[in-house]
């Protein structure tokens, strides 16, 4: 019981504050619960993709028909020199979108890879303790056949 609730509290510790307290994993961590625990419960590593084969589809499409659209603008309409400020103030704002977008990404890295921790630390705890309750049950059982039997 009190194992239970040991590991209970050790995995809500990890999981809960393992990505605001340690901002990156050690990576002694990483090489023993990711690599050597996993290895032993038999834990297959899922490759998390952003893009399926539907977005890359849909990204190559749109890219085949921006290459067949051609318009002409005509030179003499067309003045780049009051567009320069507001095109370069659009450049930083979408710079800066990009850096938040690449940062909450990292971020999510992190977090996920927590989580894997969190659920082979979980997974490791569990086996452990179905084999002590598992031990212990035979141990009780052929104690109070030794006795009945006497």
């Amino acid at each position: 019981m009190v194992t239970s609730l040991l590991e209970t509290v050790t995995i809500t510790y990890i999981l809960h504050c393992g990505p605001t307290k340690y901002p990156a994993v050690p990576h002694w961590v990483r090489k023993l619960v990711l690599h050597h625990i996993a290895k032993v419960l038999c834990w297959k590593h899922q490759e998390s993709s952003d893009f399926t084969a539907k977005d890359v589809t849909i990204i190559m499409n749109t890219a085949a028909q921006g290459r067949n659209v051609k318009t002409q603008i005509p030179s003499a309409c067309w003045d780049p020199s009051p567009l320069q400020p507001i095109l370069k103030s659009i450049a930083e704002d979408v710079g800066g979108i990009q850096k938040h977008f690449i940062n909450q990404h990292e971020e999510e890295e992190l977090e996920e890879e927590w989580l894997k921790i969190g659920n082979m630390l979980d997974r490791l705890l569990f086996c452990i303790y179905l084999c002590f309750v598992t031990v212990f049950t035979v141990v009780v059982v052929s104690v109070w056949f030794a006795w009945y039997n006497v």
